[in-house]
């Protein structure tokens, strides 16, 4: 797999998260960069070349959805939703190919979609 395709964006406004998912994915050889909103993440993948996003719904600034949304104007990668509440707006942009697991989750299962997502 190329540098390109090992870079994930981690999108959530809870540090501890971010943390244990830096990490996780980290060890397994992904090259992580992360963001507390989804306004600092649509700033970072207009400015950046990512493989895939995991991303929370529900955040403070830029909710993962509308994120989502405005995102699709620029280079737009592959999409992981994340949530512990199921979210009627979120099916809208599940049919559009974007994926999501539900929180919380064990790390094995987000490894196993996450490599799906990316191929390998």
């Amino acid at each position: 797999m190329s540098t390109a395709t090992r870079r994930i964006l981690v999108v959530d406004d809870e540090p501890l998260l971010l943390r244990l998912l830096s990490t996780m994915l980290s060890a397994e050889g992904f090259d992580v960069t992360l963001a507390h909103n989804g306004q600092e993440a649509l700033q970072l993948v207009e400015s950046n070349e990512y493989a895939l996003v995991v991303t929370d719904v529900r955040m403070p600034t830029l909710s993962g959805p509308e994120f989502a949304k405005r995102m699709r104007y620029t280079n737009a990668p592959k999409l992981l939703f994340m949530s512990g509440a199921s979210s009627e707006p979120l099916n809208e942009l599940l049919r559009t190919g974007a994926s999501f697991i539900k929180k919380p989750f064990r790390s094995n299962e987000l490894l196993k979609v996450v490599t799906k997502l990316l191929g390998s």
